[in-house]
């Protein structure tokens, strides 16, 4: 069984709008070294777990950040629009 953060970086990777930008450069919190841009962070900074009156719901509550980086300010918002759309997140 795959984690949270393989199911989201093969949701991310597998995005034509997304990967039309920055291709597969999509890194667990930091960076490889001299990497190119356009490229993105993610980072899994808290989960917490959902209770309910009769003990654990075994559903969790995640927060996932993202890092853009790119060459120029229009292409930071091109990539931060596309992982938004891609993860049918509200701006």
């Amino acid at each position: 069984m795959s984690t949270m953060e393989d199911a989201l970086y093969a949701l991310v990777t597998s995005d034509p709008a997304v990967t039309a930008i920055q291709g597969d450069r999509l890194y667990p919190i930091d960076f490889p070294q001299a990497p190119t841009y356009p490229a993105s962070l993610y980072a899994v900074p808290s989960r917490l777990h959902a209770y309910h009156f009769g003990g654990s719901s075994n559903f969790r509550r995640a927060r996932v950040q993202f890092d853009v980086y790119a060459e120029t300010w229009d292409e930071c918002v091109a990539l931060g629009d596309a992982l938004i759309e891609c993860l049918g997140a509200s701006k």
